[in-house]
């Protein structure tokens, strides 16, 4: 377990991106360029358009790897527990202009920042916790073991625990997660309390997970662009008398804390996992953060623009 207080949302992107890239047990990473996309170096400190995904490699580093011998710890799970500063994170593939009130954001000095995984925007503050499991296949296997379950089942899991059911977690749409999976894609919904994304590389998954405790902001919410709704849609995830909407779980009319959730989330995820160690990010983790920092998260252009740059509406996407 991951302990580290920043609040700044750029830094809290990067460590979280930092931990999967960072090599792993198998010591390499793959250096074959993906067709279509623009080259870039993957040393520290070179140049980079917001286009370029960098590719972390041991040889990257400014130094030594540990050794084999702790190859078995290197692919133990990694959790954190953070919180942001006000800001809205959108997803990777989503248009900055349709799903966020920029001029909003601009007037209240609300950060705008774009994360590595999919899904959808999320608006963040200190009455929102946010959880991030990095898992990596054991020493010998290729791939995860499916044996144990991912952020969002146990989360849905420890939440059920304190009385919300899972069907009451999730909003409308795609991208979001309250509860686990069904036939490989998202159960949940997005602009729910609980929501979901995923990152994928070669040899690590990232499960990012948002609950809503309690409002904070009560603007909060109106910093998202709402989706188009379908017809015969109602007009929002959680209808309450009067047209409101329920953002956090505290809107559901239960008494809750931030403590007792973060409490009933590391309970069930010990539970399955076992007991946590917790330290700071280490050596390797902070350069890799340090470096995608300096390359993407605190780029504009990357932030407002996507990973390709400028792109049309119609090409835009989004999804866990």
């Amino acid at each position: 377990m991951i302990v580290d207080d920043v609040r700044e949302p750029a830094w809290n992107l990067a460590l979280d991106e930092a931990l999967v890239r960072v090599p792993g047990p198998r010591g390499r990473r793959r250096t074959a360029r993906r067709r279509g996309r623009p080259a870039g170096p993957a040393g520290p400190g070179g140049p980079a358009g917001a286009g370029y995904v960098p590719r972390i490699r041991p040889a990257d580093l400014p130094f030594d790897l540990p050794p084999a011998s702790t190859a078995a710890e290197r692919a133990a799970p990694v959790l954190r527990v953070w919180q942001n500063a006000p800001s809205v994170v959108v997803g990777r593939f989503q248009n900055v202009e349709e799903v966020v009130d920029l001029a909003a954001c601009a007037r209240d000095g609300v950060r705008v920042v774009r994360r590595a995984s999919g899904g959808g925007a999320v608006y963040t503050d200190s009455g929102t916790l946010l959880f991030s499991l990095v898992r990596r296949p054991r020493p010998g296997d290729r791939r995860i073991t499916a044996e144990l379950p991912d952020l969002d089942v146990l989360v849905g899991t420890a939440l059920g625990r304190l009385g919300y059911p899972a069907d009451l977690l999730a909003g409308k749409g795609a991208g979001g997660v309250a509860g686990g999976r069904t036939g490989g894609r998202p159960a949940g919904r997005t602009g729910g309390i609980v929501q979901t994304a995923w990152l994928r590389t070669r040899d690590a998954v990232l499960t990012h997970l948002a609950v809503h405790v309690t409002p904070i902001n009560a603007y909060g919410p109106a910093y998202l662009v709402p989706p188009r709704p379908r017809p015969g849609s109602a007009t929002g995830p959680f209808p309450q008398a009067g047209g409101a909407e329920r953002h956090t779980l505290a809107d559901l009319g239960l008494p809750v804390t931030l403590d007792a959730v973060r409490a009933a989330v590391l309970s069930e995820i010990m539970d399955v996992y076992g007991i946590a160690r917790t330290r700071r990010p280490d050596q390797g983790e902070q350069a890799v953060r340090d470096h995608l920092y300096s390359v993407r998260y605190g780029d504009v252009t990357w932030n407002l623009s996507g990973p390709a740059g400028p792109r049309r509406a119609a090409r835009e996407f989004s999804g866990g």
